[in-house]
């Protein structure tokens, strides 16, 4: 499953695509998104990592007894929400 980025002004969008209705939560403290997923299966964030080199520090995925933790490293405090669409999640990065 890979995650996937797009930018539109100064906002960032990133899109997780699971092919099925899963749960999803954001947690922030100061500049460090904490995203956990119910899925077992591995995230790809090669893209989040490469594309994002701006305002994106740090990509880590860390998986979890019932799921998998993505932790997402900002440049500074941002404005940060959550959205599900279907069987995807988007993150909004401000």
């Amino acid at each position: 499953m890979p995650a996937t980025l797009s930018r539109q002004g100064g906002n960032t969008a990133i899109v997780f695509v699971f092919g099925e209705p899963i749960a999803g939560a954001l947690f922030s403290r100061g500049e460090t998104i904490y995203l956990v997923f119910d899925t077992a299966r591995p995230i790809q964030t090669g893209e989040l990592a490469s594309a994002a080199s701006r305002f994106l520090r740090e990509v880590e995925q860390i998986e979890l007894p019932q799921g998998r933790l993505i932790k997402l490293k900002l440049d500074k405090l941002r404005l940060t929400s959550l959205e599900s669409d279907g069987s995807s999640w988007v993150v909004n990065i401000g």
